[in-house]
């Protein structure tokens, strides 16, 4: 879990310009773009906006919620 947390901020020096928009989607830089300050420079933390960072942020909890769920129901009869 930990690996996908860093994949983002690991590879994306690996794709050029790219790079600030793969970053910006890992779920530290969508967190960290939810709780920025509003001194903060629109552009300083990852390159998503506020609403597409809480839905991101929404969707991969409901991904991991789901897949306990189904491993609850598969493993504990």
């Amino acid at each position: 879990m930990i690996g996908l947390l860093l994949l983002p901020s690991l590879f994306g020096p690996l794709f050029g310009n790219a790079e600030r928009w793969i970053a910006g989607l890992s779920p530290a830089a969508t967190l960290e773009k939810l709780t920025q300050t509003s001194d903060a420079a629109a552009d300083t933390v990852g390159s998503l906006g506020p609403w597409p960072s809480l839905l991101l942020v929404a969707a991969g909890t409901a991904d991991v919620s789901l897949a306990a769920l189904l491993l609850l129901g598969r493993r504990d009869v």
